[in-house]
């Protein structure tokens, strides 16, 4: 069964955050941090958090690293609650921010993730197709479809009358494709190459491949607030060793595919995941995470998600924190 919704930015945008309880972290304050948790999704991008724990890049930096697969929800709730120390987020957690989260995004990691497609013979060539479409979707207020909306405004339509948005698992996108229930769906990798990978269907749109959106991080480093003001120098090990793993990954792109497929942390096959992790972009950067939220910031002002009082200047602030220096691999 699916879950249809109407899409409502603002309700969507927090979804998962109203519910928040008070929680411990993961360490109580002032104490230094040497064991962290980050949150995980099974994301093929998620490739330089793997590394950096198979590969003793968090132990070069005197951190423990486990890791929690938490869903979409989970993931906002978990980090917003201090359950988990950090995630490899996007930029969907500005409008949470806005609203007085106090979660703080550090680096910005890579370029390229996500994937709109379509069956074969869809007649669907580009964003401009989909008006009057079904388009699935994991979850309301997900940073695909922010990027979904923000590419059918810039194509002339409207994303909250022109086509409908709708909720399945990432797992069961494909079969709602097959039988019919929605026209094509946007998702992070593997996901949507899975989906081309069998022959039934083929990429649309791609933010590695599309631009302007190829030029913007999609995924960055997000850590929960306390920790960033409490334990700055655990944030800074944190985000350094995040940059080592980008690093890491870009060299050793079908090694990087090997490990994370036989642990087990992705789902697909090793070839697949290796020629995903080539296409993307694993820049890792402190100032271009920030140009790129800069971005999106406008984006959602525009959109009118953000309130219109808000001062775009003060939120990319209050939101994004270098902890350590402007490192660009």
């Amino acid at each position: 069964m699916i879950k249809k919704r109407k899409v409502f930015w603002v309700t969507a945008l927090l979804t998962g955050f109203i519910m928040m309880a008070s929680g411990c972290g993961s360490q109580s304050q002032g104490e230094k941090i040497t064991h962290i948790k980050i949150g995980n999704g099974g994301a093929t991008c998620e490739a330089p958090l793997y590394a950096a724990i198979e590969k003793g890049f968090f132990k070069e930096e005197g951190l423990q690293a486990e890791t929690e697969f938490l869903d979409f929800d989970k993931t906002k709730v978990g980090i917003a609650a201090d359950k988990v120390d950090g995630v490899m987020g996007n930029l969907e957690w500005i409008k949470p921010i806005e609203q007085g989260f106090n979660i703080k995004y550090t680096l910005g990691i890579h370029k390229g993730c996500i994937q709109a497609v379509a069956p074969n013979g869809s007649g669907i060539k580009s964003v401009k197709d989909l008006k009057g479409k079904k388009i699935g979707v994991n979850a309301m207020g997900d940073f695909p479809m922010v990027l979904m909306s923000t590419a059918l405004k810039n194509a002339g339509l409207d994303p909250k009358k022109d086509v409908d948005f709708r909720v399945y698992p990432g797992p069961n996108l494909e079969q709602a494709l097959d039988k019919k229930e929605i026209d094509a769906f946007i998702m992070w990798d593997p996901f949507g190459q899975l989906y081309i990978d069998s022959g039934k269907g083929y990429s649309f749109f791609s933010d590695t491949r599309t631009p302007p959106y190829s030029e913007q991080y999609c995924c960055l480093l997000v850590l929960r607030g306390k920790l960033v003001d409490e334990n700055p120098e655990t944030a800074a090990k944190i985000t350094r060793a995040i940059i080592k793993g980008a690093k890491w990954v870009s060299e050793n792109p079908e090694e990087a595919a090997r490990i994370i497929v036989e642990k087990k942390y992705i789902s697909g096959e090793v070839a697949s995941n290796a020629a995903l992790l080539k296409q993307y972009n694993f820049e890792a950067s402190v100032e271009g995470g920030r140009k790129s939220l800069e971005e999106v910031v406008r984006a959602l002002k525009e959109q009118e998600i953000l309130e219109k009082d808000t001062d775009m200047e003060a939120l990319v602030k209050k939101a994004y924190v270098a902890v350590t220096e402007n490192h660009k691999n």
